[in-house]
């Protein structure tokens, strides 16, 4: 990650979970906005290539237009593009998709290097129409659907970093057959592709009297297994690709005081792919990361009713990590049963409020004069400086947090990045989170975050970490008016900063960046301009263009990069089968081919 990309990611704090970059300024003036099954009104646009494209006319070639709303300094954007180009690549013939940038920095020049080196082949150019404004979201990405009767059909804000979320979402629009509208209130969920079981052979893996699969097209069964020498009911949905439930429901007849106890395992991505219990659709308990099987008591208040035991496996899909969700057991116990199972359940220290709060000999809250406007512009709750190269945090909870379900994440480079269940956290009855506090004199980053992440993603406390009073003032007097917040600090009893300097982020990125170079000659030496060259890792590949001088140069993570000439231009031959891997700690290559 470079500095700025780091910088950047302030301003976007959890951005990459909730999928969508809220943006600094006031989005637009009031209305009229479009909605779903509106018409929308033609526009054009002219792409950073010089094409002139009309909405009006693309529908006259294609089925339907995705219009993309982005900006080159958005994570989330950047996370969807290689998923967008994949489907792009299967659907073009039916679907033209137009990326328009809504951040006025973003020059042609700029637009250009970035679709480079993104592999990106659709129209990419400016938001000239003003559509950022018409469709009132509040953040990037936003997605819309215009279908072939330029009916808006489909509205997210939100990263899609899935080929299958577009492919899924073209496939509603594409064809012959295709009558529409077809509004779409969210992205398209995938149906089952694995056979519902007996309902007998279901209650009799959990021992129950009565279990069911839900009669809904597009919930995942609950199969049968056999685990650890168990019968067990697991989630059929762990690997798929995109948001997916997978549900058994399990009527039982109950008086108060009885218990239902529910046995089971979960390997899930901690924190967001997770395992919940229900009874009558209202949440009680939830599972995720990594777990032995365990035994959960739910006390019932109930006297001579039937309540409705849900099990439910929520797959937010695009996450590695989900291996299983099995379900041994749903036991209807009673009386002295029902009370030492209810004491069994672990017992979490909880409080009133949630915080998260430094032990390190001389920290310090800070508090900013501004603090409202910080706080919508960072999305963080609390301020601190620390003078240690690392400290334990305090982490206390309300009812609103399951350590069961939640995660803490410290990001501070010269640690590594940590993810930890909150309850790997507890010891002798505190929640305990050791990490690093970074400053520019380290690593160059000149602060470091503490979050703790809880229901699903959706809530968040989190804690900015400093070293001392100059990064401090780097963050607030430097970083924050790139976002147009302009505001001092003073500690938390009002006593002033003792100095107004800032740290000075070293020039060089650091040790765990490298910088490399390709260069193209001919044969008597001369450099060769416009060169298509990609640049390879065990996952991507990013694409780039020799420049006047014949060279592209990058800066990255170190890696063996693996060097491929895709094509070049016209007049000139060489080896474009041969791949080259450069150095990891980086350097310089020149590749000869010959002008004809």
């Amino acid at each position: 990650m470079t500095i700025l990309k780091k910088i950047a990611a302030l301003a976007l704090a959890l951005c990459v979970f909730t999928g969508c970059v809220a943006l600094a300024e006031e989005m637009a003036a009031e209305g009229p906005y479009y909605t779903l099954g509106d018409t929308i009104e033609d526009f054009t646009v002219t792409t950073i290539d010089g094409q002139t494209v009309t909405l009006s006319a693309l529908l006259q070639e294609k089925d339907m237009v995705l219009i993309n709303l982005w900006a080159t300094w958005c994570g989330p954007c950047e996370m969807e593009f290689p998923a967008m180009q994949a489907a792009y690549e299967q659907y073009s013939e039916h679907v033209a998709i137009v990326a328009l940038s809504i951040e006025p920095d973003d020059t042609d020049e700029v637009l250009r290097e970035y679709a480079a080196s993104h592999g990106m082949t659709f129209y990419v150019g400016h938001d000239e129409p003003g559509l950022m404004d018409k469709f009132a979201q509040e953040g990037i990405p936003t997605s819309v659907v215009v279908d072939r009767n330029g009916v808006i059909c489909f509205i997210e804000c939100g990263s899609m970093p899935d080929v299958s979320l577009f492919t899924l979402l073209f496939d509603q629009f594409i064809g012959e057959d295709y009558e529409g509208p077809v509004l779409l209130e969210g992205a398209p969920r995938v149906k089952p592709t694995v056979a519902a079981q007996d309902p007998a052979e279901l209650a009799a893996a959990l021992e129950t009297g009565t279990a069911m699969n839900p009669e809904d097209e597009y919930i995942w069964p609950m199969v049968t297994a056999e685990v650890d020498g168990r019968t067990v009911l697991a989630a059929s949905n762990t690997t798929i690709s995109v948001e997916s439930l997978a549900r058994v429901d399990v009527p039982l007849t109950v008086s108060a005081g009885d218990a239902i106890v529910v046995t089971g395992k979960v390997n899930t991505f901690p924190g967001y792919d997770f395992f919940q219990i229900l009874v009558n659709e209202q949440p009680v308990k939830a599972y995720s990361g990594e777990t032995d099987w365990f035994s959960y008591a739910i006390p019932m208040e109930y006297d001579a009713e039937t309540v409705m035991i849900t099990l439910v496996y929520n797959r937010r899909g695009g996450m590695e990590g989900a291996d299983y969700v099995y379900v041994d057991s749903v036991a209807l116990l009673s009386g002295d049963e029902a009370a030492a199972a209810l004491a069994a359940n672990p017992a979490y220290p909880r409080g009133d409020t949630i915080s998260v709060v430094p032990q390190a000999e001389g920290a310090r809250r800070i508090v900013p004069a501004d603090e409202e406007s910080v706080r919508a512009i960072t999305n963080m709750d609390a301020f601190y400086i620390i003078p240690a190269e690392q400290a334990d945090f305090l982490i206390t909870i309300n009812a609103d947090v399951d350590p069961d379900c939640d995660v803490v994440f410290g990001d501070a480079m010269m640690f590594s990045n940590r993810e930890v269940m909150l309850r790997d956290l507890l010891v002798d009855g505190q929640y305990i989170f050791t990490t690093g506090v970074d400053s520019a004199g380290t690593t160059g980053y000149p602060y470091s975050d503490v979050y703790l992440i809880y229901d699903g993603y959706e809530g968040h406390y989190i804690c900015c970490c400093f070293a001392d009073e100059e990064n401090a003032n780097w963050f607030f007097g430097w970083l924050l008016p790139q976002y147009g917040v302009e505001t001092t600090w003073t500690y938390e009893d009002g006593t002033l900063p003792s100095t107004d300097a800032m740290a000075e982020l070293p020039e060089e990125e650091g040790s765990y960046e490298s910088t490399y170079t390709i260069t193209y000659v001919d044969q008597n030496g001369d450099p060769v301009p416009g060169v298509t060259v990609q640049a390879c890792d065990d996952a991507t590949c990013v694409l780039y263009t020799t420049d006047d001088q014949g060279s592209v140069t990058f800066t990255a993570q170190p890696y063996a990069w693996e060097i491929h000439t895709l094509r070049l231009p016209e007049g000139y031959t060489g080896d474009t089968e041969v791949v080259i891997p450069m150095p990891a700690e980086g350097g310089e290559l020149t590749v000869e081919v010959v002008k004809n």
